[in-house]
């Protein structure tokens, strides 16, 4: 696993999104997912991580 798409937090795997942490074990395992495949260079899987967690989504539920 890509240790530079998630992070370590009181033992558990989360996420950060936005300048927020997430720690929804779905949430993360969907992030994780793309963002292992972004890393290691498919264009596809970065696009889909931008469009899916930008901070710039009108339709983040995190806003």
């Amino acid at each position: 696993m890509n240790e530079e798409c998630y992070i370590i937090l009181e033992g558990k795997k989360c996420v950060e999104i936005c300048g927020r942490v997430i720690c929804d074990e779905e949430t993360v395992k969907s992030y994780v997912e793309i963002c292992e495949k972004c890393k290691k260079g498919d264009r596809k899987a970065c696009v889909t991580l931008h469009e899916r967690f930008g901070c710039m989504s009108i339709s983040g539920w995190w806003i």
